[in-house]
């Protein structure tokens, strides 16, 4: 039988799930949205398609201001989500005031001064959120909080391969192509995890939805 205090913490537990459920899979969808609007802001729509680029470009910024605000509401039961949420609206911010005053989120030398440092911010924050993710599901599904550690050493390893593709780049031109194409596969690759990861850390909480 338990006693009060044991009764207590379940009750806590469970209110705890609840909240995190109703939370996690707007997380997933917004992610996924951000996904498929970066696309819509490539080089190649911008040749083809000026005015799909601009929406894409605003779609992405509201997917990323809206993203920061979910996951500020879920740092109710996990403070680490606060940090990565904070940097996430920052980063839109960001983005949003380039977007007025160039009219598009271009890397111009003035553009830069706002978005090279709205780039760091925004690494600091998925840096969090990665981190939350694995706090969060500790005691609660090991494996995919080891999953999520081990998937931010690879994003890591994969941002600071393709800064030496660079410097590959300018002593071999051929070579240092077939770099940067084999790592932005690696780092669609850990774009793709993330979202699976973030449907299976909602699935985890979703499953003790009956109990």
């Amino acid at each position: 039988m338990l006693t009060k205090t044991d009764q207590e913490q379940k009750e806590r537990a469970v209110k705890r799930a609840v909240y995190i459920r109703k939370w996690l899979p707007p997380l997933f969808w917004l992610y996924i949205a951000n996904l498929l609007t970066s696309f819509m802001k490539n080089d190649f729509v911008l040749e083809r398609s000026p005015s799909v680029y601009l929406a894409g470009q605003i779609l992405n910024i509201a997917c990323v201001f809206f993203y920061g605000f979910v996951l500020l509401k879920l740092s109710k039961e996990e403070y680490r989500y606060r940090t990565a949420g904070i940097c996430a609206v920052i980063a839109a911010a960001a983005n949003l005031l380039v977007l007025f005053i160039y009219g598009s989120v271009v890397q111009t030398p003035w553009a830069l001064i706002i978005t090279f440092p709205a780039a760091i911010v925004q690494l600091w924050g998925e840096y969090n959120e990665f981190d939350a993710h694995s706090f969060l599901l500790m005691g609660v599904d090991k494996a995919l909080s080891d999953e999520w550690t081990l998937l931010w050493k690879w994003y890591v390893g994969c941002l600071l391969a393709l800064l030496v593709s660079i410097y590959i780049i300018a002593s071999n031109l051929n070579l240092g192509a077939i770099v940067t194409i084999v790592i932005a596969l690696a780092l669609l690759g850990v774009m793709i995890a993330k979202a699976i990861y973030l449907y299976r850390t909602a699935e985890v909480f979703k499953e003790g939805e009956g109990s």
